[in-house]
């Protein structure tokens, strides 16, 4: 299907793609023109891509087989031990990340009995009555699990495709691109995850095909058919979050320019030629996500239908990155039209604004009609949509809404996990500012298996951190911190005590309250990554933790709580090298 908002200056012709592919734009997302000093860095990875074209087994398969059957030998005797004794969260963090990181990988097929690429939610298959049955393959769940391994292979200046990339100097990227190029295997991982998401584009579902919003729909088997049970569809999402997933892969393999890497793209991520084609995962999922953001589905927990905050902002993001993308590819039309939608959804976002008592916060969903069980929408779903939607740490420019240190998303914060006091006996004894093990919502009755009483999970738990650790580093780049009647509560509660503002109501460096409170969101922030370390078993999350006895329930290795966590120790990290930066000792 040919566009209709295509530049049609622009050719479809390999070799002048390449031509145009100058110096300046190759550098404008980071990578330096002189790419023969990192020749063998890339040839190596050219290497792998080319054993996984093999024809007979992908590089992934081979590594799962012969790699990970080692790495997992030795991972459930040591690194086991090790997540049980762990005599310091800094340590347990240590450990944790590499078993979570092989626990996830395990998830990923063929290691799952899936396809090649394919990320299972869990392998609890319903096998007992204690375990649902999550073996299927999410749209969402898959991206942001690729997303939570992208910064192992790709320098961090590629990780958020909306934001215009800054041009740092040669030798500074070159040694970035030799660390993050380490881990080669995980190139080949990524295209088998886009050649299966490619088969399940072309697939007739319930919620249509390629071209009817069938890529709205939200999981499938996992060998790849169509998944026809009654289900909470369309979710929107999903589209979204892929493109975001894919995007920096498309920039850096445009800045590494080999002829190979640009017929990739032009045939497996975007061409500018066709609206929606076979194969083309990002351009697909552009026009999936601009031709109905607007329109209503589920939420991230597929229980409600309605207008949704994190859908919103995903989109939103897609669509920005994706109109950076189409730009850079000289598809102009395709360009404006993104832009243009973009403009559109922001446009919508004051829609989640709402008030209780006086207080402002973001509601999670918008409903065309009242919801039946008067949900709250204090969802940590807006966690989600700071961790996965908002400005990279250290780029952020204060302007923009959802940064971690708006006053409204700073109300929005407190006031969702407040709504967990005194729900769970676990967290007995204890303020929120110690480390509260939380759930999705506390109108929760979705248990893991059915319905009775909701309980906390991982991912939610790790996500109040991540966030906390946002707004540390938001506060060390700022180097104040802006009271207003919003933000004082929040203060307040880490602080212990009622802060008092200079003259021009902020908080500023070098006080001794400004040293407490960077020194205390570290401390709150850490409490929540205890609350992992104090129910995790050998170092492998489940979905759930039992709100009264603290085992672990639901479903078992669920892929997306190891990303949570990965996510969540990577935020931990970085603010302790900004931390480290400033001469300040993390203790």
């Amino acid at each position: 299907m040919i566009q209709d908002h295509v530049d049609k200056s622009a050719s479809p012709e390999l070799e002048v793609l390449t031509a145009e592919m100058q110096p300046t734009n190759r550098r404008r997302f980071g990578l330096p023109s002189a790419r023969v000093l990192a020749g063998a860095v890339f040839s190596i990875s050219l290497l792998c891509v080319v054993l996984y074209f093999d024809g007979q087994k992908s590089i992934h398969d081979l590594v799962a087989q012969d790699r990970l059957a080692e790495v997992f030998e030795s991972t459930n005797s040591d690194l086991s031990t090790s997540c049980n004794g762990a005599s310091s969260l800094n340590s347990w963090i240590d450990v944790e990340s590499v078993r979570a990181r092989e626990l996830l990988l395990r998830n990923i097929g063929p290691v799952a009995g899936a396809l090649d690429g394919a990320v299972i939610a869990s392998p609890s298959r319903g096998e007992t009555d204690e375990l649902p049955d999550y073996y299927y393959t999410w749209t969402r769940d898959s991206a942001l699990v690729l997303a939570s391994l992208l910064p192992g292979f790709l320098p961090e200046v590629y990780l958020q495709p909306w934001m215009d990339s800054p041009e740092p100097g040669l030798d500074h990227h070159l040694g970035e691109i030799t660390n993050h190029t380490s881990d080669l295997l995980l190139e080949p991982l990524l295209r088998a995850y886009i050649t299966t998401q490619a088969d399940l584009q072309d697939i007739d579902t319930i919620s249509g095909n390629l071209r009817s919003g069938g890529l709205s729909e939200p999981k499938f088997q996992v060998d790849g058919k169509a998944y026809d049970g009654v289900w909470g569809r369309p979710q929107r999402d999903g589209p979204a979050l892929r493109a975001l997933a894919t995007i920096p892969y498309a920039h850096y393999l445009l800045d590494r320019a080999f002829p190979a890497d640009i017929q990739y793209v032009r045939e497996r991520l975007y061409d500018p030629v066709f609206v929606t084609e076979p194969g083309k995962v990002i351009k697909n999922d552009l026009e999936e996500v601009a031709a109905g953001w607007w329109k209503a589905g589920f939420d991230i927990w597929e229980e409600v239908n309605g207008h949704h905050l994190f859908t919103r902002l995903s989109s939103l993001r897609a669509l920005e990155a994706g109109a950076k993308l189409a730009q850079r590819l000289n598809d102009t039309g395709a360009a404006m039209f993104y832009t243009e939608q973009a403009d559109q959804l922001g446009r919508t976002l004051s829609q989640f604004l709402t008030s209780i008592n006086g207080t402002e916060y973001y509601r999670a969903t918008v409903f065309d009609q009242p919801l039946a069980d008067q949900r709250k929408s204090l969802d940590s779903a807006l966690l989600l949509s700071v961790i996965h939607t908002s400005t990279y740490p250290g780029r952020g420019t204060g302007a923009w809404l959802f940064d971690p240190t708006h006053p409204v998303l700073l109300s929005t914060v407190r006031e969702y996990i407040r709504t967990f006091e005194g729900l769970y006996s676990i967290n007995a004894g204890t303020v929120w500012t110690e480390g509260w093990a939380v759930g999705r919502y506390a109108e929760d009755i979705y248990n893991g298996i059915n319905v009775s009483q909701g309980n906390p999970w991982f991912i939610c738990t790790f996500s109040v951190a991540h966030v906390l650790y946002l707004v540390q580093l938001a506060v060390l780049e700022a180097k104040q911190i802006q009271l207003v009647a919003l933000t004082i509560p929040f203060w307040t509660d880490v602080l212990g005590e009622t802060p008092s503002a200079t003259s021009n109501g902020s908080i500023d460096e070098g006080s001794a309250t400004y040293k407490q409170a960077v020194s205390r969101l570290a401390e709150v922030a850490d409490g929540y990554m205890e609350v992992g370390r104090r129910f995790a078993v050998n170092g492998r999350m489940s979905e759930q933790i039992h709100r009264s006895e603290g085992m672990m329930v639901g479903a078992r290795d669920l892929t997306w709580s190891y990303a949570s966590f990965l996510e969540a120790a990577r935020a931990r990290r970085t603010v302790r090298l900004k931390l480290d930066s400033l001469g300040v000792r993390w203790t």
